[in-house]
């Protein structure tokens, strides 16, 4: 069985696994007691917004984005009825939006797109 697991999931690949559980029971750890009221929800939305329409969050680092996406997620459940909610969702896709960017483009910087499309089409997902 060890051996089956190694072949199919590579050491790296694993290890950045790890990370990313760590990582997400981290943020459950640490995150509020509470969701955010609906006021912070809306003004937060709507400075994020603005900001995204000015300068794309060019500014904003990954780990900004990723604890704004986190508050968003909590708005989005916790006041799923609210007129503001379509808002909320498009805020949400930008985060998202401009992460996926951002990784692609640390994949292009550093050379791994075609590892990463040989490894694909071998099929180690």
């Amino acid at each position: 069985m060890k051996r089956y697991f190694r072949e199919m999931i590579p050491l790296r690949v694993f290890v950045v696994l790890i990370f990313g559980v760590v990582a997400i029971l981290h943020g459950f750890a640490f995150a509020q007691d509470h969701a955010p009221t609906l006021e912070q929800c809306k003004a937060d939305v709507n400075l994020w917004n603005n900001e995204f329409q000015h300068n794309g969050y060019v500014n904003v680092s990954i780990h900004e984005l990723n604890e704004r996406s986190k508050e968003l997620s909590a708005c989005l459940v916790s006041y799923p009825k609210d007129p503001s909610h379509g808002l909320w969702v498009d805020v949400h896709v930008q985060f998202h939006s401009v992460m996926e960017y951002r990784y692609s483009a640390f994949i292009a910087r550093h050379n791994l797109f075609n590892k990463f499309m040989e490894e694909d089409k071998q099929g180690k997902r």
